[in-house]
């Protein structure tokens, strides 16, 4: 809310992994995907927070 206050819409996130269960809303990650199987794939990684690291530190 303070961020849309200051006029801002919107974030971009350049960085790859997983986010925290209380993230920081100044560090979103992301993750790229290009077909659906890769999209459940990542999905997957993602929803456990030790393989959303390693993910992270090799891509």
């Amino acid at each position: 809310m303070i961020l849309k206050k200051l006029g801002i819409k919107g974030m971009i996130t350049t960085k790859k992994g997983t986010n925290y269960l209380k993230p920081n809303i100044y560090k979103i990650r992301r993750y790229e995907t290009k077909s659906m199987k890769q999209f459940k794939k990542l999905l997957f990684i993602n929803n456990n927070y030790i393989l959303g690291k390693i993910y992270e530190l090799i891509s």
